[in-house]
Formats: C-alpha cells, structure tokens, sequence
C-alpha cells in the first residue's frame, strides 16, 4: 500500500512538471516580448554610389529592415543611431535616411540611405558610413543590427559614337545632359521612341557603343537633333556649364 501511494506521488509530481514545462516552451514565440528588427546589409558589403548618368549632388541606396515578430494592424517607427566612431561623413549633412515606418500588416520597411557627393580625392569610397538599428518604443535590433556604406563616384567614359562635330567636344557634363534629353523620349516622346530611338540607338545609346554615324544611324540624325540635341543645347545657353563646347551646326539650325 504504501509503495502504491509513494508512486502515485511521483507520477503526480511528473504530471505536473510537464504541464508547467509546456506552458514555458522555450520554442514558444513569446509575445510579451518587443520585436525584433534586422538588416540584410551586412557590415562591410555596401557601397552607395553615384552612376555615369547621375550628376546630381545626392543619390539614394534601398536597405530592408525585416521583422521578427508578428505583424500588427497599425504603423510602426523605426528609428536608427550613426556610429561616429566608424564613420567619417556627418550625420544630416552628407548622409541622412527617409522615413522609416513599419505599415500595418508588413513584415519589412523599405529605407532608402541619401548620400551626398564627395569631394574629387574622395569618389573613390574613402568616405563612409555607418549606423544602427536603436531600440525605441516598438521595437528592438536583433542578429545583424549594424550596416556600413562606402560611397562612390562613377564616371563616364567617352563612347565612340561622341562626335565633336554633332556633339561638341567630349564632357562628362554634357554627356550626363545630354544622357538625360535622349532617355526622357521614352516617356515624353513615345510614338518617336518606339518607332525610331529604342530601335536604331537604344535605351541609353547601347546599340550605338561601337557605332559611328553612318548609314541608318545618319539617316535618324535629324530627327535626334531637333527632339533631342536642340532642346539639350537650349539648355547649355540658359546655363553655361564649364568644358561644355556647344557645336556650330546649332547656331544654323536656330538661325532657320
């Protein structure tokens, strides 16, 4: 009798045990707890960088920031810290992030990095960045909380379809206008580009890389230079640009 009292115990003591071990399953999610958030970027994998076409003295990164947690039915803020001691850009004046919200239901928030242009000794990535997730009232960093981006500065090189003679003398200045002219035909200029410019000279000129300005190229010239190279042109005498070399055929084709 009492060895079957004394086992009883024992299996009730079991018993209870592993209720109480369920109900603190260390597998659990544990909802109390605040999410966690994380970058994909990892610390020394990134550059942010300003492309042949790009002359403009900002440009912008996407990063992701995913969660770890549940998504909610209403907006959350993520906020981020610079790390001064592993960056030599200052914080709001040669870098800065937009707004970094969390949407309802979302398990990740696009943020985009602006960076402002370095100096010329400096395009080639000697400046930098770095900053982190920070805890606030929604949410705290987790795993890989920290990204770095270096910037750099990436300059055209003279196509061989540039003819001075068509073009005036090579400039990355005017190359990155006229650049900017010749790609807004796709959307401001459909019928010509589809019928003309994607198909004889390409999205950025890419057909036109090895080119010259003979045969079917020649044959659309015209038509370049009045939706095009005019309008580019205007643009150089309402704002004169140093190096930029406007050619004589422009001044005859105004005075017609």
């Amino acid at each position: 009798m009492k060895n079957y009292i004394v086992a009883s115990w024992i299996l009730f003591i079991i018993g209870i045990s592993l209720l109480t071990s369920c109900e603190k399953d260390p597998w659990k999610f544990d909802t109390d707890r605040k999410p966690g958030l994380y970058f994909v970027e990892l610390a020394d994998t990134n550059e942010i960088s300003f492309d042949q076409l790009n002359d403009s003295t900002w440009t912008r990164k996407l990063f992701i920031c995913y969660l770890i947690g549940v998504p909610v039915d209403y907006e959350r803020q993520i906020e981020f810290a610079p790390i001064d001691s592993a960056s030599n850009m200052k914080f709001g004046e040669e870098y800065k992030f937009s707004d970094a919200i969390l949407k309802a239901g979302e398990v990740y928030c696009n943020v985009y990095l602006w960076a402002k242009r370095p100096a010329v000794e400096d395009e080639d990535g000697k400046r930098y960045c770095t900053f982190r997730i920070v805890e606030n009232e929604h949410f705290v960093p987790y795993m890989y909380s920290t990204a770095f981006f270096q910037v750099r500065v990436n300059h055209p090189r003279e196509p061989k379809w540039w003819d001075a003679e068509i073009f005036g003398a090579w400039s990355e200045k005017a190359f990155q206008v006229y650049m900017r002219y010749y790609n807004k035909q796709e959307v401001e200029n459909t019928d010509n580009w589809q019928k003309y410019y994607s198909t004889v000279y390409g999205k950025n000129m890419y057909i036109m890389n090895d080119a010259t300005w003979e045969g079917v190229p020649a044959l659309f010239l015209p038509l370049l230079k009045e939706d095009v190279l005019v309008p580019v042109f205007d643009y150089f005498v309402a704002n004169p640009s140093d190096g930029v070399d406007i050619p004589e055929w422009y001044y005859e084709w105004k005075k017609n």
